[in-house]
C-alpha cells in the first residue's frame, strides 16, 4: 500500500500546476513544474523574510503546502539581493523534518530549518515522545527494546539496567537517585528503610535512617575517628592542667612555711 507521503508527493504533482523560469549556473533558462504556493502565511522557523510584502494583493495569499511539505522559494535570495520571493513551490519535506500545513521553508536552506525538536515525534506535528521511548531526528526508539538488545544482540549485559526514559526524552538516561526504575518507563520512589543510588533497577542498599525517597545519604562513621582523638586530647589536657596547678598551690604553700 502506497504510504503517505507518496500518495501526497502525487497530489502535488497533480495538483496547481505552474511554472517557472530562472537561470542555471551556465545562464540558461530553466523551466519547471511545481505547487504554487504562497510564503507570506503559514509556519516557519527563521526571521529573514521580507516583512514589507503586502498579503493582501498576493494572489496566491492562500495558497499553503499539505503536510510533509514546504513551501520553498523558487529563486536562491542571491539572485533577489537577500530577500525571499513572496511565491513559491511545495517542496517535500525530509525525514527529519517537522512540516505540517502551511510550513515555510527557504531554497538555501531547505535541509536546514524546520526540523523536528528533539524529544518529540513529528506526524507532521510535533508529539512530545511518550515515556519508555526516546526521540532524536524524528526517529522514535523503544528505551526496553535498547536494553533487550543490549544483552541479546551485542552480548553487553544488561548494562541499561536501572535506566529511565521520561516523557520527552531525546537520550536514554540513569534512574535518578532516591527512586528505582524496574523499567525505562517506569519510576518508583525508594521505600523507606533503604537507600537508592543513581541508576538503581531495583531497592538494595538497606539504611536503617533512611526515610522514603532519600537522595542521599551521609556516613557519620568518619566522625568518630576525628572527635574522638580531639575528646581525648581535650580531656588529658585539662587533667594535666589541673594537676600542674595542684602542684603549683602546693609548692607555695611550702615555701611560706
Amino acid at each position: 500500500m502506497p504510504s503517505r507521503r507518496f500518495i501526497a508527493a502525487a497530489i502535488a504533482v497533480f495538483t496547481f500546476q505552474c511554472s517557472f523560469a530562472y537561470a542555471d549556473e551556465n545562464a540558461q533558462p530553466m523551466t519547471l513544474e511545481c505547487t504554487k504556493c504562497t510564503r507570506l502565511t503559514g509556519n516557519y522557523d527563521f526571521t529573514f523574510l521580507n516583512p514589507t510584502f503586502n498579503t493582501t494583493i498576493d494572489p496566491y495569499a492562500n495558497l499553503q503546502c499539505m503536510d510533509y511539505f514546504q513551501c520553498v522559494d523558487t529563486i536562491p535570495s542571491f539572485y533577489t539581493y537577500g530577500q525571499d520571493t513572496p511565491t513559491g513551490c511545495c517542496e517535500p519535506c525530509a525525514p527529519n523534518q517537522a512540516c505540517f500545513n502551511g510550513t515555510i521553508g527557504s531554497f538555501i536552506q531547505y535541509a536546514t530549518i524546520n526540523m523536528c525538536p528533539d524529544g518529540h515525534i513529528c506526524r507532521p506535528e510535533p508529539e512530545i515522545c511518550p515515556a519508555g521511548t526516546i526521540c532524536k531526528h524524528n526517529i522514535q526508539l523503544d528505551c526496553a527494546e535498547i536494553r533487550r538488545r543490549a544483552i541479546e544482540v551485542f552480548k553487553l549485559g544488561d548494562i541499561h539496567a536501572g535506566m529511565y526514559c521520561p516523557e520527552g526524552s531525546k537520550d536514554i538516561g540513569p534512574c535518578p537517585a532516591g527512586s528505582y526504575c524496574p523499567d525505562p518507563a517506569t519510576i518508583i520512589k525508594c521505600p523507606a528503610g533503604y537507600f537508592c543510588p543513581m541508576k538503581s533497577a531495583e531497592p538494595l542498599m538497606k539504611c536503617d535512617g533512611c526515610s522514603a525517597g532519600t537522595p542521599r545519604i551521609m556516613r557519620t562513621d568518619w566522625l568518630i575517628f576525628i572527635i574522638a582523638p580531639v575528646a581525648a586530647a581535650f580531656v588529658g589536657a585539662m587533667i594535666y592542667y589541673k594537676r600542674k596547678n595542684r602542684n603549683t598551690i602546693k609548692l607555695e604553700d611550702a615555701e611560706r612555711l
